[in-house]
């Protein structure tokens, strides 16, 4: 088959033109699932889908970080199953494995043994990708190390051979000369590098410059290239469906159509699992999303709806300081109808899960948000012997997270005041308290009655949610002088907060990066990687969020009203329409000014290396790309001086000629 430029590849485009999602105006609803790692999410799409939690396993599920790529689930009418996998660019692997070869080599300077060496080498430190998925450990474990878990037994008939052809062996032998590879690399680089620095600097020079210096040793490239090869053989593994490929012979597409739903299953858990029995076969690592559509229906379900299911990676298990949604999310959620936010009943909602309510208020999309909280079964107490106590108990602990936002917004924004009333309100009328739902449910006890009556009242509510009212004919007019000093005030806290990061000024409130992320992120950047992000670096959407947060504070008080004063519901309709048009154009201009117009400077930030690369970097970043992309605001500047400034107030202004909003 012939080759595709990959520059001009769009994964979406390709699961888009394998299988078209469908319309709401087919009625189907499309329901994006949040919530942090472990709280339950994918366990939540079996229970919807009705898929064995036993025999099938589908989607994976584990407590630690499972879904690190998109899957999209349609559930159709007719017989046939269908599947659409993309993959991660070539050299966005290249890259991890670049990065993973560092850390390995580094590892072993520390004096670490071939495990942990190994373990770097084939896991990456964010977990995304973790390449022992694809190519095996290092070491198998040893007999007294394995748990004996009762669970193992399902397992028992799980023959790794039914999962493609792969010489284990000749694997292990690739992987056991990379570790001598890499570990004779770093000791040329030690050697070599105790010649030109001196003794008491050599470990700080190495640990600062190894990312850079060590793509020069000639082995460098030979163990990536080694490890490449490797993950090359799984794809040629393959034995059922079609696979597509780009112009360097790297895998795009994959498709599979099935009416034998076990055999469609067992074979798309080569792109999806997670069982340990299986490393060294799966290609989950290598997925950047997976769309299937087949005739899913749990045997509980009263009236099964037509949904197409997003369930993406977790939000993280930050205690503090959580990160906004990343931009990816931002955009899926002006896409979808409803959202999903998956928590675990038994313990307080985390802070990223927290910042991402407030995120859905202020974007306006409040209206979409449901709550699903899973573990219910595990709520226990003395003075909570009825569902109904439990219940409460668990809308209290969320009531008190809420009540911290109304805090924050009364001594620092008034917008998380606003945005908590709104939260409260969808938690009276949107919440629904599940568990023991990693099992198949049975209505044969009251425990098992009460979670498939639940789940049933959120597939009704998500069919069928409901009806706002119109948001009436009054207007609100607000002053332009308010919302221009807003937008200020947002560009000076994103400026302050990373000059913080990049070490160039203190703030009490924000711990300066390690110089190693903030190249990490330039690389991304750079490459145009992970949507610009790095882990909970994230300046686009930090920014949109900044922006964001400001203007949803001017919308909640008008100056006066065009017509008679709307009702309480009528003006939260007016002003979630109006932000959900905002939002939506800032994203796409921050990404602009922040990533796309210096893009070049980005390149020659990551490019820096030597004594001192960190801070001119950071210098780089700050001077060369923020600077230009969010000036600071200057007093009694003009407003025309400052770009940023008003191409959101253009922005702004087009979004409420097309809501009805006037500023004035």
């Amino acid at each position: 088959m012939g080759g595709v430029d990959l520059s001009k590849t769009d994964s979406l485009a390709l699961r888009e033109r394998s299988i078209p999602l469908p319309a709401s105006a087919d009625g189907y609803r499309k329901v994006l699932l949040l919530g942090t790692t472990g709280a339950g999410k994918t366990t939540v799409v079996r229970q919807l889908l009705g898929t064995n939690p036993t025999t099938e396993k589908f989607p994976s599920t584990s407590t630690a970080k499972t879904t690190v790529a998109d899957m999209e689930v349609i559930v159709s009418d007719g017989p046939l199953f269908r599947a659409a996998v993309t993959f991660a660019p070539l050299d966005v692997i290249e890259g991890h494995l670049q990065e993973n070869v560092v850390e390995a080599a580094l590892a072993a300077y520390a004096g670490k043994d071939d495990a942990v060496v190994g373990r770097k080498l084939l896991d990456h430190v964010n977990q995304r990708f973790r390449f022992s998925y694809a190519l095996g450990r290092i070491q198998a474990a040893s007999a007294e190390d394995v748990i004996d878990d009762e669970d193992d037994d399902e397992d028992e008939d799980l023959d790794p051979d039914d999962f493609g052809a792969i010489d284990e062996a000749a694997t292990a032998r690739t992987l056991r000369s990379a570790v001598q590879s890499i570990r004779l690399m770093i000791e040329e680089y030690a050697i070599e590098t105790a010649y030109t620095v001196p003794a008491d600097e050599v470990a700080k020079h190495i640990e600062r410059n190894a990312d850079s210096d060590l793509p020069r040793n000639r082995r460098y490239a030979e163990i990536v290239n080694m490890l490449l090869a490797e993950l090359m053989q799984r794809f040629a593994a393959l034995d059922s469906g079609e696979l597509r490929r780009d112009s360097c012979d790297w895998p795009l597409l994959w498709t599979l159509q099935s009416t034998d739903r076990a055999e469609f299953l067992t074979t798309v858990t080569r792109f999806t699992g997670n069982n340990a029995k299986l490393f060294g076969r799966l290609l989950t690592p290598l997925v950047s999303a997976v769309r299937v559509s087949g005739p899913f229906v749990p045997k509980w379900v009263e009236n099964p709806p037509r949904l197409v299911l997003i369930d993406g990676e977790g939000l993280g298990h930050a205690k503090s300081n959580a990160s906004p949604l990343s931009t990816r999310i931002s955009r899926q959620l002006d896409q979808v109808d409803a959202v999903l936010l998956v928590d675990n009943a038994q313990q307080p909602m985390q802070a990223a899960a927290a910042a991402a309510l407030k995120s859905v208020a202020i974007s306006g999309h409040s209206a979409k948000l449901h709550f699903l909280f899973t573990h219910f079964d595990q709520v226990k107490g003395d003075n909570l012997d009825t569902f109904t106590e439990r219940e409460e108990h668990v809308r209290q602990s969320l009531h008190n997270v809420l009540s911290q936002l109304r805090a924050e917004g009364r001594q620092v924004n008034p917008a998380l005041e606003s945005a908590e009333q709104v939260l409260q309100s969808r938690l009276d009328h949107g919440a629904f308290f599940v568990g023991g739902i990693h099992k198949q449910l049975k209505s044969t006890n009251n425990a098992g009655r009460r979670t498939i009556d639940e789940l049933n009242k959120l597939l009704a509510l998500i069919a069928d949610p409901e009806i706002a009212h119109r948001a009436g004919e009054s207007r609100p007019v607000y002053r332009k002088v308010e919302l221009l000093e807003a937008i200020s005030q947002a560009v000076v806290e994103f400026r302050d907060k990373w000059q913080a990061l990049l070490k160039l000024k203190s703030h009490a409130s924000v711990f300066p990066e390690h110089g190693s992320r903030i190249k990490a992120l330039a690389r991304r950047v750079a490459n145009r990687w992970d949507n610009n992000e790095y882990d909970n670096l994230k300046p686009v959407a930090e920014l949109r969020e900044s922006l964001n947060e400001q203007v949803w504070n001017v919308v909640q008080n008008p100056q006066r009203w065009l017509g008679a004063r709307p009702s309480a519901e009528e003006r939260r309709i007016l002003i979630d329409n109006f932000m959900v048009a905002v939002t939506s154009r800032l994203t796409d201009l921050v990404e602009t000014r922040i990533v796309e117009e210096p893009h070049a400077e980005w390149v020659e930030a990551y490019a820096l290396s030597g004594n001192g690369s960190v801070a001119r970097r950071a210098q780089a970043l700050d001077v060369r790309i923020l600077e230009r992309g969010a000036p600071m605001p200057v007093t009694g500047q003009a407003l025309e001086s400052n770009a940023l400034l008003t191409s959101v107030a253009r922005l702004i202004d087009a979004a409420a000629d097309e809501q009805g909003v006037v500023f004035e």
